[in-house]
């Protein structure tokens, strides 16, 4: 038995066992028989012969040669019996023998292993619903043995973690660093507390110093190891470009200091991350689907079809919040025959249903927000449903009914708006955006039904709640502004529209769009109230912000032609002399005429006034023209 630890082959071994059964044989009384019978069949459960193992521990149950100092010996064959089937993958006979050994052994520390044994039948089983049931009773049944048996705390998590249910896993985790700070397992359970603080978007800060910790505290530990890749992986975001492909070449001869099955695919997986983390998602992609292509017979693959779909997805995200919605409708149209063909992602149709909502195709919108809803209504209140929130970025159902409201109203179905606005009933939990939304969504409804008194006193009232924020109020005091002009309210309309000037002179930070639509109407307004000051001032505001940006050359002749008007000829020669953008010439010549005119009368205004006929025709016809 000795030489056979010497040697690369089992022959010796094989040699070994079969003197010490021919020992056994011949001296079945001798006090070393017992002892030998159930040591042989460990040795070979060690050496991972297991079909011998078994046999050897059924030969040892069956010996009826051999005298038995009480039952122990025979309880630990049953116990290795359970192991033997547990590696050979039979867990119906591993779960049986456990069972009667936990109910009929009459020694405790073997009932409370049998006990834990369960979980890890299951566990290695991946079934990991009832090893947590398993582990859980036994810790609960036989909680003085829980120091013996650290993998069974270890496995626990793991198994909660599995099954995503990451807060479980967490204080599993935790409790297992606390109590076995030296188990060759720690550093691993470490760095998966780290893994979930990522996965519940605690701040990478924080994040990386839980990985930081580990690689420090344990050093060149293989599972140490794996805290520094994941370390690497999520600086990548905070990398500049030239540190990106040193980070990556350390990643992969990291990797190649562990011989762990796989472990070429957890460090292609860690890059892939860390571009993910970056936003260079077609990075991404173009790395997984290189690696899923090159092996397509390797295990986990389903791990790369998973981060390639939510890559996929993030950017189609992207490319939405940048504005891009035809960039997300290409991205979809790219991968819906292959990443994301079959796949349960929901966030997918709900990217789909917000790209065709901003091209203006409220149909097709509609009809991706709807099947969105549906399948988020039959998960609420599951863990999966759960999850769906927290890992796909999937709104709720009350910003999804927002939607569907608005592109009901886009299509003037008014009475479909309303009914999905009247289903938000926790408006308070949506985003401040949306929440805004809802309201101007609901004052146009309003207004639509002639409910002007109602309408208004919504948007008042989140005017009141939302005092303060330009970016958020803007798009409100305009609403409000044409509910007043429809109520015969002009002051307060007039009051309204001014008070977005002066968000914007106090802050800088209404969204122009809001503005351009604020001094566009003032202007009209003061034009037709004949107050000149007021619409000169809001004229050249307008032209100041806005003229670079877009052809205004109409508005720019408005204001030489209050200047005309008022008898200012400088001014409005000065104010006409910055025509710029389309029709620009069309507006110049107009204001060109008007100054000649006026310099044709000035030139002959004392020979004009000489003239009573003359002059009493030009006073008739209101005097300067």
């Amino acid at each position: 038995m000795e030489l056979s630890k010497q040697d690369s082959t089992s022959k010796r071994f094989g040699v070994a066992i079969q003197m010490y059964k021919e020992a056994i044989r011949k001296h079945p009384k001798s006090p070393l028989a017992e002892k030998v019978s159930l040591a042989i069949a460990i040795a070979a459960f060690d050496h991972r012969d297991h079909l011998t193992a078994l046999r050897l521990f059924q030969e040892h149950l069956e010996n009826k040669e051999i005298e038995f100092r009480g039952t122990l010996s025979k309880d630990l064959a049953r116990l290795g019996q359970v192991q033997v089937f547990d590696r050979m993958k039979m867990s119906a006979e591993a779960l049986k023998i456990a069972d009667e050994l936990e109910q009929n052994s009459t020694d405790p520390e073997l009932r409370a292993e049998a006990s834990y044994r369960r979980g890890d039948v299951n566990f290695r089983n991946k079934n990991y619903l009832q090893a947590v049931e398993d582990y859980q009773k036994a810790l609960k049944k036989y909680p003085s043995m829980a120091k013996q048996f650290p993998s069974a705390v270890y496995n626990l998590a793991e198994a909660h973690f599995l099954q995503q249910s990451y807060k479980e896993a967490l204080a599993t985790y935790i409790d297992f660093i606390k109590s076995f700070p030296t188990n060759d397992h720690t550093a691993f359970a470490m760095t998966r507390t780290g893994e979930i603080m990522e996965i519940f978007g605690v701040d990478q800060a924080r994040v990386v110093g839980a990985f930081l910790e580990t690689y420090f505290r344990y050093g060149e530990n293989p599972k140490a190891i794996v805290a520094r890749i994941r370390l690497l992986s999520a600086r990548m975001k905070s990398m500049k470009a030239k540190e990106v492909e040193p980070a990556t070449k350390e990643i992969l001869e990291l990797s190649k200091k562990l011989d762990w099955p796989q472990i070429e695919s957890f460090a292609t997986i860690m890059v892939a991350d860390g571009y993910s983390k970056r936003g260079e998602f077609e990075k991404s992609i173009d790395l997984l689907t290189q690696y899923y292509q090159k092996n397509p017979m390797a295990p986990n693959l389903s791990l790369y079809q998973t981060r390639l779909v939510s890559n996929i997805n993030d950017l189609m995200r992207t490319a939405l919040l940048e504005g891009k919605f035809m960039s997300t409708l290409q991205t979809h149209q790219k991968y819906a025959d292959s990443w994301l063909k079959g796949s349960e992602r929901l966030d997918t149709d709900y990217y789909l249903g917000r790209a065709y909502e901003k091209g203006g195709a409220y149909s097709d919108a509609e009809r991706y927000y709807k099947r969105t809803v549906n399948k988020l209504y039959s998960l609420q209140g599951t863990a999966k449903g759960k999850e769906l929130l927290v890992l796909q970025n999937m709104p709720s159902d009350q910003v999804i009914n927002l939607r569907l409201a608005a592109v009901e109203f886009e299509q003037q179905q008014w009475s479909e708006a309303y009914d999905y606005i009247k289903t938000i009933k926790r408006p308070l939990e949506m985003g401040e955006e949306d929440q805004v939304e809802r309201v101007i969504l609901l004052s146009e409804l309003l207004d639509k039904r002639g409910d002007l008194d109602s309408a208004s006193r919504f948007l008042s009232e989140l005017l009141r709640a939302w005092k303060g924020q330009p970016e958020l109020v803007a798009k409100p005091y305009l609403q409000l502004a044409e509910i007043e002009f429809k109520q015969g309210q002009r002051a307060q309309a007039i009051q309204s529209l001014e008070k977005i000037r002066i968000l914007e002179n106090d802050s800088g930070k209404v969204p122009s769009q809001y503005l351009r639509q604020a001094l566009h109407r003032l202007g009209d307004i003061y034009l037709e109230d004949k107050n000149d000051m007021k619409a000169i001032e809001v004229l050249e505001q307008y032209l100041e912000r806005f003229e670079e940006q877009q052809p205004l050359a109409s508005q720019r002749f408005r204001l030489g032609l209050i200047f005309f008007q008022r008898g200012e000829v400088q001014k409005a020669a000065e104010a006409w002399a910055n025509f710029k953008g389309e029709r620009a010439s069309f507006w110049h010549n107009l204001a060109q005429e008007k100054l000649k005119d006026s310099k044709w009368k000035d030139g002959y205004k004392k020979y004009i006034d000489r003239i009573p006929a003359m002059a009493g025709v030009d006073n008739q016809k209101g005097g300067k023209q």
